[in-house]
């Protein structure tokens, strides 16, 4: 569906509280802040492209608990470069990039929790780095909620290369402006390809969250179709960090997507590619290409990086195919 479509569609209210141990829990965290203690990763396990195919099509399904809104497509606010900025980057599809006008822009209290909008709220900032520093990531981009303890995100943002004082990547879902509304986990444990190429079909990793945050705010589905023309027929939404825009404090988003061409890559796995959109670039590594399925939001791309294939014009590339929804149903069936 395109976006006005999703904007006729009517929203399903919570219809419970947030738990109050949830609660607790988040805004426990909210006061401790940037002096939470860090976690470093522990393991990372590199999957060679010669591994067992997963098959082309495969399905797993989100999960909207009853305290959170279900919005098919949240407040929007249009997103252009300021025009008295010299520099200022031109964007193909200026009327679809919007941010995301969330109820967690406002200063959060103690007492309360802003309104949980499913699933928008699945999709956060992730940061990561080396050794202890904690406190001084070497990068950021984005990922999602894809189960209980499990986050999707692109493989080349994870620290491959660490020092051998360890790596480290944390999580925040619906972060926005520095405020972390739902709490963050750091990564445990990674298990995905390591990528070989920019863009690369096979640019993802499942990470498994020290902290449950999918019991929090829900997760996406994520799915593959052995028939490509089903990509070709759908209309995307895309939400990512881009640097272009305050530093990748705010969650951006993108509407009625179309896929242009798609190559194939190792594995089965598929390389997507889409408009190029300079917003596109850094930050926006590892953010969900997805659209509702059957009434259900699924992941069926990682944004990996762009490319220009001979006379074809620049356009952006989403990582997805049967190994993706692989690697999301490895942690379903090794981390729960």
């Amino acid at each position: 569906m395109d976006a006005m479509e999703l904007w006729a569609l009517p929203d399903q209210p919570a219809t419970e509280p947030f738990p109050d141990d949830i609660k607790k829990a988040i805004l426990t965290e909210q006061v401790a802040g940037k002096a939470c203690e860090g976690q470093s990763g522990k393991d990372a396990v590199l999957e060679p492209i010669t591994a067992l195919k997963m098959p082309t099509a495969g399905i797993i399904e989100g999960y909207r608990p009853a305290w959170t809104t279900l919005t098919h497509l949240p407040p929007l606010i249009p997103f252009r470069p300021r025009a008295r900025r010299p520099n200022a980057m031109a964007f193909p599809r200026a009327t679809t990039l919007l941010l995301l006008g969330l109820p967690v822009m406002k200063t959060l209290s103690r007492s309360e929790l802003p309104p949980c909008l499913y699933p928008y709220s699945t999709v956060g900032r992730v940061e990561y780095g080396h050794g202890t520093s904690f406190d001084r990531p070497l990068g950021w981009g984005t990922g999602t909620l894809v189960g209980p303890n499990l986050m999707l995100t692109a493989s080349h943002l994870m620290p491959w290369d660490h020092p051998p004082e360890g790596w480290w990547m944390r999580f925040s879902p619906g972060y926005v402006s520095g405020l972390e509304p739902y709490g963050r986990s750091y990564v445990q444990s990674v298990h995905g390809y390591r990528p070989h190429e920019d863009p690369y079909g096979l640019d993802y990793v499942i990470c498994r969250l020290y902290a449950p945050l999918g019991e929090r705010v829900g997760w996406m589905g994520s799915q593959s179709f052995g028939d490509e023309d089903k990509y070709y027929d759908r209309r995307w939404l895309s939400i990512g960090y881009p640097s272009v825009y305050m530093s990748g404090q705010d969650p951006v988003m993108d509407v009625n997507i179309d896929i242009e061409d798609i190559d194939g890559d190792d594995n089965d796995s598929l390389e997507l590619e889409v408009d190029y959109s300079t917003a596109f670039a850094g930050g926006w590594s590892g953010g969900p290409l997805w659209d509702w399925i059957d009434g259900d939001p699924r992941v069926g791309g990682v944004k990996s990086g762009y490319e220009a294939d001979g006379w074809d014009p620049v356009r952006g590339v989403f990582a997805g195919g049967g190994p993706m929804v692989g690697v999301v149903r490895y942690g379903w069936d090794n981390w729960q």
